[in-house]
């Protein structure tokens, strides 16, 4: 089915870098976590606070989405990861969303009551992806997930639902394993790595839904 985009001119970013890690293809999923961090670290600089990282490739701003990473890989034939296409949106200056996705979506100006220059957020953005990619390159995956955590309420401790092949995965979040998968303790107590699938919160019994 096709996907359908809403973005009216000049109210989002969306850029694609291109990046070239040659690294083991068991590293390449951190690329979308550094993009997360770079992502998260650019809205809060420029005074959105309560920014989330949901993982592994969505930017929440009072719980809502308000940006998100698409990672396109090519593979060498000695099983590297030559090409990484980072691609990124923001949803910045929308001051409104049409139904369904003024339920889920959300922009810097909804959340802040101020609009802001596109290209400021641009420069701001590159210049955080830079550095962490150079991070990752120089440090390896520590300072990634690190600062990963640090800026997600996803990463531990928080009760999630995720569909995995078909099948419903429920459990307590317990941070990232060494390949940047979402560990998960389901209700057995056995310890789940969530290598792709859709992160949903699950609210305990009682709690309010979000505004």
């Amino acid at each position: 089915h096709s996907i359908q985009w809403h973005s009216a001119a000049g109210a989002g970013l969306f850029l694609a870098v291109l990046l070239r890690p040659g690294v083991g293809l068991r590293r390449a999923g951190w690329v979308s976590l550094l993009a997360a961090v770079a992502g998260a670290e650019t809205l809060f600089g420029l005074g959105l606070e309560g920014v989330d990282s949901k993982w592994p490739n969505d930017l929440l701003g009072g719980e809502r989405k308000i940006g998100g990473i698409l990672i396109e890989s090519e593979t060498s034939s000695n099983g590297r990861l030559d090409r990484a296409i980072v691609g990124m949106g923001m949803n910045l200056n929308h001051t409104q969303f049409p139904p369904p996705l003024d339920r889920t979506a959300t922009s810097y100006r909804i959340e802040t009551g101020q609009a802001i220059e596109v290209a400021a957020v641009r420069r701001q953005l590159l210049e955080r992806l830079a550095h962490w990619y150079q991070r990752w390159r120089n440090e390896g995956e520590d300072a990634i997930r690190d600062r990963w955590l640090a800026s997600s309420s996803y990463g531990r401790g928080r009760a999630v639902g995720v569909t995995v092949a078909g099948e419903r995965v429920e459990g307590i979040t317990a941070g990232l394993d060494p390949e940047g998968a979402l560990l998960l303790i389901t209700p057995s107590g056995v310890v789940r790595p969530i290598v792709t699938g859709e992160v949903s919160h699950l609210r305990p019994v009682g709690e309010a839904p979000s505004s």
